[in-house]
């Protein structure tokens, strides 16, 4: 199994926006989700893109977490790979708590999630 992937830069960079902006497109999501509740507005398109964007980043951490049966660990991993996307200088593997999974394997899933999310969003070519 090859665990190293090439991916173009500019892809590379695409993805953790991704991932850089997911915590504020799901607060996003909700805050439209109870305004349209509120005011039943029909027909408001504006946040389908980030819609897509916050599917796609679930769906690819969904996808870099298989095999792990562990619900805490999954849960501390995904918290911990996220931050480490969106700061990999102040969030190193070595300051985050991963319980049970080591560097090597953390920084194989990391990768897998980048590449998983360009693979859904479209952004690798075959």
């Amino acid at each position: 199994m090859k665990y190293k992937h090439t991916m173009p830069e500019d892809v590379r960079a695409l993805c953790v926006a991704h991932v850089q902006g997911y915590e504020r497109r799901c607060r996003e999501l909700r805050a439209k989700r109870s305004e349209k509740a509120e005011q039943s507005l029909l027909k408001q398109n504006g946040g389908s893109q980030d819609k897509q964007s916050v599917v796609a980043v679930e769906i690819a951490l969904i996808q870099a977490m298989q095999g792990i049966k562990n619900q805490e660990v999954r849960t501390h991993l995904r918290k911990a790979l996220l931050l480490n996307i969106c700061n990999r200088k102040e969030f190193p593997y070595e300051r985050l708590y991963v319980p049970t999974v080591g560097k090597k394997e953390f920084y194989r899933r990391k990768q897998d999630l980048l590449v998983g999310l360009a693979d859904i969003l479209g952004y690798l070519e075959d």
